[in-house]
């Protein structure tokens, strides 16, 4: 029973690591720029109304797919509105994400079944007419959901299908602004390489999937890893999925954002960029900042935000710290 407290390696340092290593990250990864894939797309009606028809099948079956009709027409604030239409039930709202409200309206008050996070009761007999016209609408412009810790309390491990399930539920249920961290580890080692780190480096810093949140809240790096280079990637396939199902919804991703973290190792490839360290934190040792108010900070936030764009392209407007 003994706890593991430092490595030291001892040798003569030969300043090798001074050339840019950006360059190398699609040949190492294999993870191409976002705006080279087909999620840099435009988004057509089409592609919204098959989403919503995919959470239906998803939560009460495919053979009700066809009860159900849709109209995206724009209005100031969001809404929905139910009617009967040619023996369907048709739902108009100014957004695939007004239309899956209005359609867990219908679920709830005239299915009578319930879709939570954990449970469903989808018992249905038959689909029941409106015999009347309903219209809801609300004035907020923000509903928002998850935090850090949430992340790895409960979705450290979730696949693709899993976390599309999740977000059934929020698209069900209004949810319009969501953090989601998935892909991160790419973003941080390609921002690393811009700093003279190699790649094997630069994923040594990323923590393991349980510890995501504590990783990215700057409170401790390195531990329980290292991660398998397909799980990096196959991070990156998965986000990059659920993000283009939420922008066809209208739903906004929030993104990780950039405060001045680097690792505690970040002068031995970078000297001349003063780091202050911070501390441990329950016996981590957590990762340095350097001051946002130096001259570096702003050179390094830009490359930051571009190694997420790689990632993630230009897709999100909102950006989440909590160091």
């Amino acid at each position: 029973k003994a706890y593991l407290k430092d490595v030291k390696i001892y040798g003569i340092k030969q300043n090798n690591n001074t050339d840019s290593y950006q360059s190398d990250f699609k040949q190492i990864t294999h993870i191409e720029d976002f705006n080279d894939t087909i999620y840099n797309t435009p988004i057509t009606n089409e592609e919204i109304y098959n989403t919503i028809y995919g959470i239906i099948e998803r939560t009460i079956g495919k053979q009700y797919c066809d009860y159900f009709t849709f109209e995206i027409k724009e209005d100031s604030n969001d809404y929905f509105e139910l009617s009967d239409l040619n023996d369907k039930i048709h739902i108009k709202g100014n957004k695939g994400l007004s239309i899956t409200s209005g359609l867990n309206y219908y679920y709830k008050h005239f299915l009578k079944i319930q879709i939570t996070e954990n449970t469903r009761q989808t018992n249905i007999k038959e689909i029941v007419k409106l015999n009347t016209i309903i219209r809801k609408e609300t004035k907020y412009k923000i509903c928002y959901a998850l935090n850090y810790c949430t992340l790895s309390y409960s979705f450290p491990f979730v696949n693709y299908e899993q976390w599309l399930k999740e977000n059934d539920y929020f698209a069900l249920n209004g949810i319009n602004c969501i953090l989601d961290l998935a892909g991160m580890e790419a973003v941080w080692i390609k921002f690393l390489m811009n700093y003279h780190y190699p790649y094997q480096d630069a994923k040594d810093f990323i923590v393991g999937p349980a510890y995501n949140a504590w990783w990215l809240m700057d409170n401790m790096e390195v531990f329980g890893g290292p991660l398998h280079d397909d799980y990096i990637k196959d991070r990156v396939i998965m986000a990059r999925k659920i993000q283009r199902y939420r922008r066809c919804l209208g739903i906004d991703t929030i993104l990780q954002g950039y405060a001045g973290m680097v690792p505690t190792n970040f002068n031995d490839y970078c000297p001349d960029i003063k780091i202050i360290e911070q501390g441990t934190w329950n016996g981590f040792n957590r990762p340095a900042m350097i001051k946002t108010s130096s001259k570096y900070y702003k050179q390094m936030a830009k490359d930051f935000y571009e190694a997420q764009r790689y990632i993630f392209g230009n897709t999100s407007k909102y950006f989440a710290v909590d160091p």
